[in-house]
């Protein structure tokens, strides 16, 4: 997976991108030794973010093959199987990928 949030999910990737401005606020303040945040972030949240390997700066998009590849993945944890149907319903792009 990765932490790249689709504008399908509006809130949830202000919420990314606002911890990225945080991050940055943080290292900065860190640099010039000011212990003061306006943005909240703090080393545990730093921390917590970086055990989902939580891209700081904007990721570039994954190239279309390790999207799919991606995807079987979670195909493949969820039905234990790579046997994608063609017109797999829930993701038709795989069904034709594989």
């Amino acid at each position: 997976g990765h932490c790249n949030v689709s504008k399908q999910y509006p809130e949830l990737g202000s919420w990314v991108s606002s911890q990225r401005t945080g991050y940055a606020r943080f290292m900065e303040k860190q640099t010039v030794g000011s212990k003061r945040n306006l943005w909240g972030m703090n080393q545990e949240r730093i921390d917590l973010l970086n055990e989902i390997d939580f891209c700081w700066k904007m990721c570039p998009t994954p190239v279309p093959w390790e999207m799919r590849f991606l995807q079987l993945k979670e195909f493949k944890k969820q039905q234990k199987h790579c046997n994608v149907p063609q017109h797999y319903a829930a993701n038709k792009k795989l069904g034709l990928w594989v």
